[in-house]
This record gives C-alpha cells, sequence and structure tokens, in this order.
C-alpha cells in the first residue's frame, strides 16, 4: 500500500463527497424553490431558478471542500503514521479514527466555511463552540463521509468498479436532500 496510491484514492473521493453533497442540496433547494414557486404561481422565473441552483452547486462544492479537506488529509496522515506499524492494515486507521474527525469537521464547518452557509438546512454545527448535540451531528455527517472513502479506497485497491459504491451513494444523496426538503416544508 502506497501513501500516493491512498492520497490520490482519497482525493478523488472527496471530490465525489463534494459532488453528493451538492447533489443532496440541490434536491433540497431546488424541491424548495419549485414547490414555493408553484404555489405562489410565479411559473416565469424558471430561468432565475436555474441560476440559483447553479450558484448554489457551487457554493456547496466549495463549502464541502472547505470542511472536509482537512479532515480527509488527516485520515491519509493517520494512515502513514500508522502503516509504519501495521503494514496494510493501516487502512482501517481512517474507520477508528472516526471520533476525532468529527471533531475536525465540527471544527472546519463552524470556523472556515461562511456563517451563513448551512448545506440546505441548519443542522446544528454552526454555534462557535462544541457541545455533545454538535459533536453529534459532526459525528452523523462524518461517519458515511469516512465510509464511503474507506469503501472508495478499498475498491481501489482491490481495482473493482467503484459504480455501485457511487450508486448507493447517490441514492443516500438524494434521499437527504428530500429529506432536507421535507424538513425544510415542516418548518
Amino acid at each position: 500500500m502506497r501513501m500516493r496510491a491512498v492520497a490520490i484514492s482519497y482525493a478523488k473521493s472527496l471530490a465525489w463527497i463534494a459532488i453528493l453533497i451538492a447533489v443532496a442540496r440541490e434536491v433540497a433547494g431546488t424541491g424548495a424553490i419549485l414547490l414555493y414557486d408553484f404555489r405562489h404561481g410565479w411559473h416565469s422565473n424558471i430561468l432565475l431558478m436555474a441560476i440559483i441552483s447553479l450558484a448554489l452547486w457551487v457554493i456547496a462544492t466549495i463549502a464541502s471542500l472547505i470542511t472536509f479537506a482537512p479532515v480527509q488529509a488527516f485520515q491519509i496522515l493517520v494512515i502513514g503514521i500508522m502503516q509504519r506499524e501495521f503494514g496494510d492494515r493501516a487502512r482501517f486507521a481512517a474507520l477508528s479514527s472516526l471520533p476525532i474527525t468529527a471533531v475536525l469537521t465540527w471544527y472546519c464547518y463552524d470556523y472556515l466555511t461562511p456563517n451563513e452557509f448551512h448545506f440546505g438546512a441548519r443542522i446544528g454545527l454552526y454555534q462557535n463552540g462544541i457541545s455533545i448535540a454538535r459533536y453529534l451531528a459532526a459525528l452523523a455527517v462524518q461517519t458515511p463521509t469516512t465510509l464511503f472513502a474507506f469503501l472508495y479506497f478499498e475498491a481501489d485497491r482491490h481495482r473493482r468498479s467503484k459504480a455501485p459504491i457511487l450508486i448507493a451513494a447517490l441514492a443516500v444523496a438524494i434521499a437527504i436532500g428530500g429529506g432536507i426538503l421535507i424538513y425544510i416544508q415542516a418548518r
């Protein structure tokens, strides 16, 4: 297991993570805009909605990269350090470092992203200071992200198709976006 291969795989998975978060945000945001638009009879705003949607897609992607790039780098570092002692089994260190990476996720989200950006919904992370609730929210976001990066790396390592992982992740992103949309509409 070469560290360069680990870093490349984790960088590719980070790009996919950013895209998947943008998809979830897009489902929630576009759905909310469409529902609001059709309720109020503003059907002529389709072009404006498309422009806003594209802008929010870009913002979600950038915020995802700002939030998760340091976390992915930390996981690569942990794997590299553990590889000296454990060899190929060091790849599991990314999973075992999850409690720490959740804190790093919270920190990056709380202090590095603009304070009014919330991935489509306020999930309780941005409050300047960590609490049990904010840590659990960060853990809930970081767990599938870490699992996705690990599974993506495993597919790379064993030279298997990543299509099943990507399809499953896309389905989860759409479901999360739909859940956020329902949450937004219920408020």
